[in-house]
């Protein structure tokens, strides 16, 4: 409820997270903290993470980082691009470090690779191919890159702070609290693997779950090549460090990071972690579609495809007679945003709108099935 709390306070504290139900069977549930008149707008939310579904990345250029649509490249558009050359594109420099220094991306980038046959290549190839046509291996691959590099970043900070620098601590300690930091524990309901719509024990999880060990141990293990890189302070100075790269630090230092994440690796990514990160994604993600029209005034219209978790927006209970619905947008229509941001670069967000006048503290509900199909059809996909 506390991380809720900030994730409220973020929208304006216009909502809040409470239990939803009686207190035998209830779980959390989202409300409305005052008064909301038919058809107003209640909150927008930024993604918490966003996946492009493959198939639409070859008919939408996005930004690697915030998703926004980007034009077609030209002389006049010109778009900065991964420096490790694996094609990813950004809406400018800001979006473009982000990426590397707080998001991960240089994880399981495969710029500096020559093979398909490598383990970070097999792993982002299959993704790409999204066989299953749901787009989970994306999701998953982009979660684990994700705690890998904030997990790297929790030991980093254990290592700069003074009270634990020089500290043997026990290794199982350490890597049991930079993983608890850095997953999203707190924010997976009900993800007993037991009821897993991707048991541990499938074929495809077992199959993902190697794919995500292989390209994990490959990039932690990567000598060459800088792929975790963060932000830490060191007296009253920032500097870039990475894991390899740092030439204040030792081998011994070096090689008790990589022991580190490999032990939190295999804690986060076996069959069993693999299956508690689809859960997260099939349990709370929401399909994101986005049109975008006049792109640049080009008289073109582009759609974003993609996957998203939105925790306020997720914690919203499904009603067969809802009090809301959440669209999607990039916020354009904004005349603030539209002051504030380029046509090609507003990312996508989601906006919960009032169906009927809504009360305060009056909980807040949508439709996760189309309630305009017959009863038993509404409950066989609302079980699925």
């Amino acid at each position: 409820a506390d991380a809720f709390a900030g994730l409220c306070s973020d929208v304006g504290d216009v909502v809040r997270c409470g239990p939803s139900g009686d207190e035998a069977g209830g779980g959390r549930g989202l409300f409305a903290t005052a008064a909301v008149a038919k058809g107003e707008t209640i909150f927008r939310e930024s993604p918490a993470v966003l996946v492009q579904d493959p198939r639409n990345r070859a008919e939408t250029r996005a930004c690697g980082c915030c998703h926004a649509m980007l034009a077609e490249e030209s002389p006049s558009v010109a778009q900065p691009s991964c420096a490790w050359g694996c094609g990813e594109r950004y809406c400018d420099e800001t979006c473009k470090e982000k990426h590397v220094r707080r998001l991960g991306h240089r994880v399981f980038c495969v710029g500096p690779l020559d093979s398909w046959d490598h383990p970070i290549a097999a792993l982002r190839l299959e993704a790409a191919r999204d066989d299953d046509q749901d787009g989970l291996l994306a999701f998953v691959q982009e979660m684990v890159a994700r705690v890998l590099h904030e997990t790297n970043a929790e030991m980093e900070r254990r290592g700069t702070d003074e009270r634990t620098a020089d500290d043997e601590e026990d290794e199982d300690a350490v890597v049991a609290a930079a993983v608890e930091k850095a997953s999203l524990a707190w924010f997976v309901k009900g993800g007993e693997s037991k009821t897993s719509p991707l048991a541990p024990s499938s074929p495809r999880c077992l199959t993902m779950a190697s794919l995500v060990a292989n390209a994990s141990k490959a990039a932690i293990d990567d000598r060459e090549n800088d792929r975790f890189i963060t932000h830490v302070t060191c007296g009253n100075q920032n500097r870039l460090s990475s894991t390899d790269g740092d030439a204040t630090e030792d081998t011994k230092k070096k090689e008790k990071r990589r022991r580190r994440l490999r032990a939190a690796a295999a804690l986060l990514f076996d069959a069993r972690g693999v299956s508690a990160l689809a859960t997260l994604a099939t349990r709370n993600q929401l399909s994101v579609v986005v049109v975008r029209n006049d792109l640049l005034k080009t008289q073109e219209t582009k759609t974003y495809d993609g996957l998203g978790v939105f925790p306020l927006t997720c914690l919203m209970n499904h009603s067969c007679a809802p009090n809301a619905e959440t669209l999607f947008d990039d916020g354009f229509d904004d005349e603030a945003v539209r002051v504030s941001s380029t046509a090609e670069a507003s990312a996508p967000r989601a906006r919960v709108v009032a169906l009927r006048d809504v009360a305060a503290g009056e909980e807040l509900t949508h439709a996760y099935v189309d309630v305009t199909r017959p009863a038993e059809v509404r409950a066989a996909a609302l079980a699925g």
